[in-house]
């Protein structure tokens, strides 16, 4: 193999295969789990026992060939600090968090006092811990 590829197209490869990579952990921790883990989204199981291990299969060896292409054209591994990804997310939740604020939500209608009340304690409770995380 001449591996002639240009660097533009090399990072979109890589960057391809990352987020291919991704939605397969996604998809093969889905197709794992017994009972949905969230409190805000519930996940109806619809597919039957032997369906999900044939799906999670199919994932497999999708991740097994998105990994041989990445080696095979010898395409480049993203080294990222865990305190990035984590002081990334701790920030877009805080911007999550206070753009939700009643006084924030003006637009959206009359807000009851109790349940403003509420949402105020619970979302400056939430953003000083990610404040104080940071």
């Amino acid at each position: 193999m001449s591996n002639e590829l240009t660097p533009a197209y090399r990072r979109n490869l890589a960057a391809t295969c990352r987020r291919v990579e991704q939605s397969l952990i996604e998809l093969e921790e889905l197709l794992q789990q017994q009972e949905s883990p969230t409190v805000t989204r519930h996940i109806t199981h619809s597919y039957s026992v032997e369906k999900r291990v044939e799906l999670l299969a199919a994932v497999r060896e999708v991740r097994r060939l998105n990994e041989s292409l990445f080696h095979g054209l010898h395409l480049k591994t993203t080294t990222t600090d865990e305190k990035q990804i984590v002081n990334a997310k701790f920030s877009q939740l805080w911007t999550i968090l206070i753009d939700n604020r009643p006084n924030a939500l003006k637009g959206a209608g009359d807000i009851p006092e109790e349940e403003a009340m509420l949402i105020e304690k619970n979302v400056n409770e939430m953003v000083a811990r990610l404040n104080y995380e940071l």
